[in-house]
């Protein structure tokens, strides 16, 4: 009889973890009340770099009507076609989309992952169009991977050929940033550009807690829009940093309350607060770099949960401080 009743005191307590767990949720939506959408994934890459030989000018005149975003409108341009013809002679372009193709050999995955997120995203907002997706080669633009518009998102593919591939390297990009180069950030990158455009808050360094608050709502519409995807991905951290973050949360807070810091506005201290990094100096060698932003997330993840806020309501919010005072945060 005792077992027994041992038994129904821990299945009862594992369903009231179960119930509590599923309550406090935030991010998983019943996929039943997920809308549907259809991806439409243009790789410019293959259509050009597949063009050859004498019908060259004919061939990228006619793929300039579909790829007008990348070749505008070639049928006069007879220098444009002798500069795109060269382009795709190039050596290392050839080898740049050789391993392209190796890597993103099949885009389902990918098309599965755009489908999933932007299906979270017009959950939350109903108008949102489904933007069509262009991939290419830029050549390393590494300043911009990635870029929305509104009706297309163009993603430079070759930015994503993973962190062991040499000619990163070669070009003096810092290793941290180099960590991020894989597909498994292709999607996430994406998603937060769409973030940026829905923040009616500013980046600019007027003080730290503003652009905490920034950070950490363009952080928090990733995880909302891309529930399933580890938190290693939507911060850029390592297991080991996300840890370390986890682990040191509240002398973070702490350091950060000590002499008013969370209102400073001295742009040395924000930006080594912040900005990318290897790590944060200020604090220690084992805190990864901006690790303020991770704290700005917290924040405003703690202000959704304990004011029932929208998606759309928290993207449109700019007063930080509000944000502040009514999360109830606590490490």
């Amino acid at each position: 009889m005792r077992n027994k009743k041992i038994i129904f005191t821990l299945y009862t307590l594992f369903i009231m973890l179960f119930i509590s767990g599923c309550k406090n949720d935030n991010y998983h939506i019943k996929s039943s009340e997920l809308p549907t959408v259809n991806v439409n994934i243009f790789r410019y890459e293959d259509d050009l770099m597949n063009i050859r030989g004498e019908n060259f000018s004919s061939e990228i005149i006619n793929l300039s009507d579909t790829y007008s975003v990348f070749l505008g409108n070639l049928h006069e341009d007879t220098t444009g076609i002798y500069l795109i013809h060269n382009f795709v002679e190039d050596s290392t372009i050839q080898k740049i989309y050789e391993k392209t193709t190796a890597v993103f050999d099949n885009s389902d995955d990918i098309s599965n992952q755009f489908e999933k997120s932007f299906s979270h995203i017009k959950f939350y907002y109903q108008d949102f169009m489904t933007p069509d997706i262009f991939t290419y080669i830029s050549g390393f633009d590494y300043s911009s991977p990635v870029i929305y518009t509104g009706d297309k998102i163009i993603i430079a593919i070759d930015m994503y050929l993973g962190a062991d591939y040499i000619p990163y390297y070669e070009l003096g990009i810092p290793r941290y940033i180099i960590s991020k180069f894989d597909k498994n950030y292709l999607v996430r990158d994406c998603i937060e550009d769409i973030a940026i455009e829905k923040n009616a808050s500013s980046n600019a360094y007027t003080n730290l807690i503003n652009l905490m608050i920034y950070y950490g709502k363009n952080l928090e519409f990733i995880k909302r829009m891309m529930p399933d995807v580890n938190d290693t991905i939507v911060t850029g951290y390592t297991a080991e940093q996300l840890q370390w973050c986890k682990k040191h949360e509240k002398d973070l807070w702490n350091y950060l309350i000590s002499d008013d810091l969370l209102f400073s506005n001295d742009l040395q201290l924000i930006k080594k607060l912040v900005d990318e990094a290897p790590f944060t100096s200020i604090i220690s060698h084992d805190a990864p770099g901006a690790v303020c932003r991770w704290i700005g997330w917290k924040i405003v993840a703690s202000y959704c949960k304990n004011n029932n806020v929208t998606v759309e309501e928290l993207m449109q919010t700019t007063d930080a401080m509000q944000i502040l005072n009514k999360s109830g945060y606590r490490p």
